[in-house]
């Protein structure tokens, strides 16, 4: 999965680069044909066809999706004028998480069946929950480690003992990693 998404992202943007639009089921395709190049008996793993099957029942059910908050917003809209939007974007955006997931699981209920024998249908329910949990710990993980990186840095600007523990760190790393070198070409009897 991490493959395919990569090479897809990375056809994507040098797809922008040189400005061309990009279709998705053919970065699909591309990934497809690149994964499968370089090794073949991948058409066969449970986790390619599961994740080739679902992004390509995503971007298939991508424009029935929006059709689809497009017409809860506008009849929100009309039966409630003085409903807050911001309710109205919560709305619409569960029902399009659940609409993903529900695409999702037509895209991999096949080929689960096919594997495994069983067919889950929690997994909606839960990534009801869990999708967003989930983004708002990552979007909190990069903030940490951005300010961490801005702490460290402000540190090492002023001098600190932390900047000072940090270059006898670095100068005990390059000793102890010449000392293994001078060790190892000892044994190997190179000089």
């Amino acid at each position: 999965a991490v493959t395919r998404a990569a090479i897809m992202s990375i056809t994507a943007i040098i797809g922008t680069m040189v400005r061309r639009e990009s279709d998705p089921l053919t970065l699909l395709g591309l990934a497809s044909l690149i994964i499968l190049w370089s090794n073949p008996a991948d058409i066969y793993d449970p986790g390619f066809q599961m994740t080739f099957a679902t992004v390509a029942v995503l971007i298939g059910f991508q424009r029935p999706m929006r059709q689809l908050q497009t017409v809860l917003k506008n009849q929100i809209s009309k039966k409630n004028p003085h409903h807050p939007e911001f309710l109205t974007e919560l709305y619409t955006g569960i029902v399009g998480l659940a609409a993903v997931s529900v695409a999702a699981q037509i895209g991999n209920s096949p080929i689960t069946a096919q594997y495994f024998h069983q067919i889950s249908l929690s997994g909606i329910v839960a990534n009801l929950f869990v999708v967003p949990i989930i983004s708002l710990i990552f979007i909190g993980g990069i903030f940490i480690i951005v300010a961490a990186i801005n702490w460290l840095m402000q540190r090492i600007r002023r001098g600190s003992k932390f900047s000072r523990f940090a270059k006898n760190f670095w100068y005990c790393n390059n000793i102890s990693s010449t000392m293994l070198t001078v060790v190892k070409s000892e044994r190997t009897g190179e000089h």
